[in-house]
């Protein structure tokens, strides 16, 4: 990381005023530097766009310099959720059929397999109200690769 010097030696141009308005009629504004370029504020950045903004690094660092944890590429992760859902509901589906009746040898035998059917009942809801609400849990703004 890129850490500069203060108090700078050397050629510079410093732009001071109440307010400052750079404006571009028919094309763009560009601004480069060999080694970084900064904005500083002491309330708020905006970046206001009518169709997209696109930051293209290697590395992007959301909320400190030490962040350290990935983003969950969305759209994959609710797919592999879903197929992991539907195969709990299937089997939690199968659960729900367990019926003790007469047949259960033992009296604690049938009392699991009572408790095997109420509680694949309980899966399968659980599982299929999460599976409804899936999709609406992704952006619909914000995009990662």
């Amino acid at each position: 990381m890129y850490v500069p010097e203060f108090p700078y030696k050397g050629n510079q141009i410093i732009v001071a005023s109440d307010r400052l308005h750079l404006h571009a009629r028919k094309d763009s504004i560009f601004l480069f530097a060999k080694e970084a370029v900064s904005l500083s504020s002491q309330n708020t950045i905006n970046l206001d766009a009518s169709s997209a903004v696109i930051v293209d690094t290697p590395n992007i660092k959301l909320g400190s310099l030490n962040a350290n944890q990935r983003v969950i590429l969305g759209d994959k992760f609710v797919d592999d959720l879903k197929d992991f859902l539907n195969s709990l509901i299937t089997a939690s589906d199968l659960l729900t059929k367990v019926s003790a009746g007469k047949t259960a040898p033992t009296p604690e035998l049938g009392a699991s397999m009572s408790f095997l059917a109420v509680f694949g009942k309980q899966v399968n809801k659980q599982s299929q109200n999460f599976l409804n609400k899936l999709d609406g849990s992704l952006s619909k703004k914000t995009f990662t690769e």
